[in-house]
């Protein structure tokens, strides 16, 4: 059934917290962390590498107790509104570690936190895109379900780059500087936390799952596994998954890099961040729109064909051409907008695949899988940047050799490209378009002999839009 405006905002509001939070981290954290709390590139290279590598061994376990979880609130809910408050806490202990800690003490404070992050994330994460994939099984209201998560997504990571703005002020050169940037960050993981803890119990309150669900997961996780992998479509998609993982992760990390380093434009942090996520927010409607009309696969193909192209010139901007790499961080966000909205748009469908074979509904395995992928290929993001900056001798809050901006501008740009001209050459082969989907949704139906039964808001009736 078509999903009503209702339901997906309720649904899409925590995704501004998220936004605002892991963005915050995974845009500035590191940079904070080897500038502000001193701690050596190297090491925060492994810290997120073992955070995410458990973020990613706990995600198809996560996946499988979640589609086979059985409580009056439904599968997905009870999981989302245990992580809430673990979530918000160990972000206000990330950005305000105790002052009194000594230099290797500060390392276990933040690799634990780490660890607690990811774990909360994992138990949030995964039930949260299993319950989006099932609240609608239409295959243009799955576009505006997670357009609408989308949205409030981008205005998290608008109000993260705020924050960015804000931990960039103080002279980290100076002693007082960095003292003063570790007050700040109180305040910013403060905020973030209680934005981030709020719209999640919220969300878990009000949104109600669909009961027609309940007791169709997989009974056994290797199966469940192996369900995935002879998915066809689903393969793919995981193959594009891992390799787009891995080229967004470089451009996000080394962004404060490039502009500090490269650009020489230390105080314009902010300012190309909200350039390209103002345009990946903005350009939302437009791909709602052109969804209406065009096949989900043509839309992904043409968005990663331009972030391919717009990258380029990062490899011979010079410094303080900042208006040159505003464009085309701007073009890169209208691109990067309708793989937000589509791919996991795209994701639910493929999740009818496994349905139409094995008449189970494990959206938590699929997600937790795809998300194992993808966290996986990111943490090796974290030690490849670690270590190819201290090889090339980076110098924190210091003038850069050659061959560390030449290594700065391969890695925020060059490996991306790559990477994204090889995951559109791979997507040449995906097989499922509006048309397959529809056939093999009206044999589902027709199988279970009944139409579905709607989710909805508590205290509402209205589920069509």
């Amino acid at each position: 059934m078509p999903i009503s405006r209702s339901v997906a905002l309720t649904y899409s509001l925590p995704s501004a917290g998220v936004g605002f939070a892991l963005f915050l981290g995974s845009i500035f954290y590191l940079k904070y962390a080897t500038d502000v709390l001193g701690i050596a590139a190297a090491s925060m290279g492994w810290i997120l590498f073992a955070s995410r590598f458990w973020d990613a061994v706990s995600d198809p376990l996560v996946g499988f107790l979640t589609d086979r979880t059985r409580t009056r609130l439904g599968r997905r809910r009870p999981w989302i509104l245990a992580s809430a408050l673990p979530f918000g806490l160990v972000v206000v202990g990330m950005w305000s570690p105790p002052s009194f800690l000594g230099p290797q003490q500060l390392v276990y404070w933040v690799g634990g936190c780490y660890l607690v992050l990811f774990t909360a994330f994992t138990a949030f994460s995964v039930p949260y895109d299993a319950l989006g994939a099932e609240l609608t099984s239409e295959y243009r209201s799955r576009n505006v379900l997670f357009g609408y998560r989308r949205f409030l997504f981008g205005i998290g990571t608008l109000l993260a780059i705020g924050g960015v703005a804000v931990l960039t002020q103080p002279d980290l050169t100076t002693d007082a500087g960095r003292l003063e940037s570790r007050g700040l960050g109180l305040w910013v993981g403060l905020l973030a936390a209680v934005v981030l803890t709020a719209s999640t119990l919220y969300m878990g309150g009000r949104i109600r799952e669909r009961p027609d669900y309940l007791d169709r997961g997989s009974r056994d996780l290797l199966r469940a596994l192996r369900d995935v992998w002879q998915n066809p479509p689903a393969r793919l998609l995981l193959s594009v998954n891992v390799l787009g993982q891995f080229g967004t992760t470089c451009v996000t990390l080394m962004a404060p890099y490039f502009i500090d380093y490269v650009l020489g434009e230390p105080g314009q942090i902010a300012t190309v961040l909200v350039a390209f996520m103002l345009a990946a927010v903005v350009s939302v409607p437009f791909w709602l729109a052109v969804a209406r009309r065009l096949e989900k696969r043509s839309i992904i193909m043409a968005a990663m064909v331009v972030i391919s192209l717009t990258l380029l010139p990062g490899l011979f901007v010079q410094p303080g051409q900042l208006g040159l790499t505003l464009v085309v961080v701007s073009v890169a966000g209208l691109a990067s907008g309708a793989l937000d909205v589509i791919f996991p748009s795209l994701q639910a469908d493929v999740i009818d695949v496994d349905e139409h074979r094995t008449g189970e509904r494990k959206e938590g395995t699929y997600f937790a899988v795809w998300a194992f992928a993808s966290k996986t290929s990111a943490s090796l993001v974290g030690v490849v940047v670690g270590l190819v900056l201290d090889f090339v001798g980076f110098a924190p809050n210091a003038r850069q050799s050659p061959e560390a901006l030449l290594a700065i501008r391969l890695l925020w740009c060059g490996l991306p490209v790559v990477l994204w001209t090889t995951s559109v050459l791979l997507f040449l082969r995906f097989p499922l378009g509006a048309a397959e989907h529809a056939r093999l949704r009206a044999e589902i139906d027709a199988r279970n002999g009944r139409p579905p039964e709607a989710p909805g808001v508590a205290g509402s009736t209205a589920h069509r839009g």
